[in-house]
């Protein structure tokens, strides 16, 4: 994700109808048709009143459509972004259903991401106002606080205002969270003196990459509920059938969220919050074995598949079990934006950088601390923008269906080993193996560019390279990628065509390329009809012989890509690579830098991240044109001999090539810089990994050109300042 905000936030929802309804969306029918699960059998309204603290907003009351008597009532915490109840219509629909009230005040994101305090004020306002003009419809005696994302790490703060200083709940209490950020607002004391009579069911989403596990972790643990009246829940990802099943961060959100509500919304949350709710709020004892199972069988059922075979298991227990380490997720545990970080200690998962003592990090700071601050994934796109994607040529979406598959690492990793194959295209096809850059081990960071790949007729085989701490392994990592590559080989078999490969790399994963690549075209001799490199923003390179550039294939294509505003990796790591690719003709290779610009008030940023892509709100100019586009013309004219994909991938700047697009009204956007002789014209401090640190193995191999400040170079620093 490159939402400007995203480090420091958790999910920003989709929210599609306004007025006093919940959307349709197009939902999978409910295989549950009795029992936990079930839909209920009211028929459900939305009321609404003026918010009181957010003028133009309401604050909403979703409940069942006659009221015989007072409901139990649930307290809604959302995730940011989603201020209309409609970014969790299926969910909030099914457990009114069931006769329950829903109380749902909205706060504005902006507000959430920089003062989580005067969030959870509003937030506590806003129920407030609600119970004040709904009292009477209300039975406050038996509550449920229930919280996604940003609104899971507010449950704790909401359920102890309303249980222990208001007195809520005497008949019963519960609550419910689902991948919750940081929490605020709740002492460690009081965490301590939680009301024990309440019950707690705490879901994790197993490729949920937004927010470390450790935060639902630390409130399980800390929390002073019983052990046999909570449990942490897993829910795992499926993909053994025709359906991939993806527990990531969206659920709960449905629909409304791009997703599809299947299975894990069905079992993992539906009929779970109905099995706490009927326990804890209605004195089901039937219920408890399901809500509360502790890894029962009863609990872990997730349902069936089409074809009968069950759906993964979910893990349920007492104990709250950690996946992977903090380097794994956007929003990890020791953040400087997580207030209980110096309470709780992890000590066996220390996100990498807490490695880099030896580093002087001048620019340090200023991308560590402060809410702008915290964005290794800051957008390069901070403004509304409307890029359509491209709809004909290349990096337009291809003609193929993406079928994903997942499997662990073979040795030693804590990843998975991804592999993106294109549904019913001619067989065999050509591969390309996509190395991820360190923090982002998981293809749903790059899911834009790796789909537009897979939708042409390639398969991606994706090596995450994770490992069970987070030290600079270098050998073990490059080990992973090859290890993982060949078990994903193995997998593929006959359908994919060795014969043509290509090898697209990241950061870290950029400078990997060279070595992965060595061992495959020159080692294996695969890739012999055809063979490319796209290496973006490359980290140190390693594992590669300065004698093996000279004897690398001269077949090969190379485009190696900078960004305008990178202020990680030290460009001259990037022209190191081009130049020492000898044996590849000039006429073969190109060094793209891709520029910033800016229309109206919209800043679009060309930045170290730009390769990330989660979905379709944060693609923009720089996808489409500067990676999706070159990208997929790199592979034609490598795999397929296709002159046209030479002149937009290697066009030595012809207009074709530098094109990026135009904005709304037609103003094209900055273009490409494309060169045959690139020259670094920033300073290594400008850099937190600067070309001279001795993590730089081949700093004696390759001295960095001086620049001669040409015009284009005087260009590129003058908008730089700009």
């Amino acid at each position: 994700m490159r939402n400007s905000a995203v480090s420091a936030v958790l999910f920003t929802a989709v929210v599609m109808a306004g007025g006093d309804s919940l959307g349709t969306g197009q939902v999978r029918p409910n295989p549950i048709t009795s029992g936990y699960g079930a839909a209920g059998r009211h028929t459900v309204v939305v009321d609404s009143i003026p918010h009181t603290e957010w003028r133009g907003k309401f604050i909403y009351l979703i409940r069942p459509a006659s009221f015989q008597h007072r409901y139990p009532v649930v307290l809604f915490c959302h995730g940011l972004g989603a201020d209309h109840p409609d970014t969790y219509a299926e969910l909030l629909r099914h457990i009114a259903s069931r006769g329950h009230a829903i109380l749902y005040p909205p706060f504005p994101t902006a507000l959430a991401a920089a003062r989580p305090e005067n969030a959870y004020r509003m937030l506590h306002r806003g129920f407030e106002s609600a119970v004040r003009h709904w009292k009477e419809l209300l039975d406050t005696t038996r509550i449920a606080v229930a919280g996604h994302s940003y609104g899971g790490g507010a449950v704790p703060s909401v359920a102890w205002r309303w249980l222990s200083e208001k007195g809520w709940g005497a008949a019963g209490a519960m609550l419910f969270i689902v991948a919750p950020w940081y929490s605020y607002g709740i002492a460690q004391q009081e965490l301590e003196e939680f009301p024990p009579q309440a019950t707690l069911l705490m879901t994790v989403l197993e490729d949920d990459h937004i927010n470390d596990h450790r935060m639902a972790k630390d409130i399980f643990d800390n929390i002073a509920i019983p052990p046999v009246r909570k449990n942490f829940i897993i829910l795992h990802s499926d993909s053994s059938g025709a359906r991939t099943l993806t527990a990531d961060h969206p659920i709960p959100a449905g629909s409304a969220a791009g997703q599809e509500v299947n299975e894990l919304h069905y079992y993992g949350i539906w009929r779970l919050f109905d099995a706490l709710s009927e326990y804890a709020l209605r004195g089901d004892a039937a219920a408890k074995d399901i809500a509360l199972g502790s890894g029962s069988e009863a609990q872990r059922f997730m349902g069936r598949r089409e074809n009968g075979n069950p759906v993964r298991e979910l893990t349920g227990g007492h104990t709250a079990i950690l996946l992977f380490p903090q380097s794994n997720y956007l929003n990890f545990w020791n953040h400087t934006l997580n207030p209980r970080h110096r309470r709780t200690t992890f000590f066996n998962a220390l996100p990498f950088w807490r490695h880099s003592g030896r580093m002087t990090l001048r620019n340090y700071a200023t991308l560590r601390a402060g809410s702008d601050a915290d964005s290794i994934l800051a957008s390069h796109s901070t403004g509304n923008l409307d890029f359509p994607p491209i709809d004909s040529g290349f990096g337009s979406t291809g003609p193929y269906r993406v079928r994903k598959r997942a499997f662990p690492q073979p040795s030693l990793g804590h990843g998975k080993v991804y592999v993106f194959s294109p549904v019913d295209a001619p067989e065999p096809a050509p591969a390309i193996v996509f190395l991820h850059g360190f923090q982002w081990p998981m293809p749903d960071f790059y899911q834009g560019l790796i789909k537009n790949l897979a939708s042409q007729g390639y398969h991606v085989v994706f090596p995450s390279y994770l490992l069970y701490r987070t030290s600079l392994n270098n050998r073990k990592r490059y080990d992973l990628m090859l290890k993982g590559a060949a078990e994903a080989f193995s997998l593929l078999g006959a359908a994919v065509d060795t014969s043509r490969l290509g090898f697209i790399g990241h950061s870290y994963g950029g400078g990997a390329v060279p070595a992965v690549a060595w061992h495959y075209v020159k080692l294996k001799e695969w890739g012999r009809r055809g063979a490319f490199l796209f290496i973006m923003a490359p980290w140190y390179v390693h594992f590669i012989d300065p004698h093996e550039f000279e004897y690398f294939p001269s077949h090969v294509k190379l485009v190696v890509q900078v960004y305008e505003d990178e202020r990680f990796n030290d460009w001259r790591m990037a022209e190191d690579l081009f130049y020492s690719f000898r044996t590849i003709p000039f006429s073969e290779k190109v060094f793209v830098t891709v520029h910033n610009d800016v229309y109206g008030g919209s800043r679009m940023e060309a930045e170290h991240v730009s390769p990330l892509s989660s979905g379709d709100g944060d693609i923009d100019a720089i996808d489409h044109y500067a990676i999706y586009r070159i990208a997929h013309a790199l592979a034609a004219y490598a795999f397929d001999g296709d002159p046209a994909g030479r002149a937009i991938a290697l066009g030595n700047g012809s207009a074709a090539q530098v094109f990026m697009g135009t904005w709304p009204d037609g103003t094209p956007v900055t273009a490409l810089t494309v060169t045959d002789r690139p020259i670094t014209p920033y300073s290594e401090d400008s850099y937190l990994f600067e070309w001279r640190r001795p993590w730089n193995r081949r700093r004696g191999h390759y001295t960095p050109r001086e620049p001669a400040m040409p015009e284009l170079i005087h260009r590129i620093r003058t908008r730089r300042k700009e």
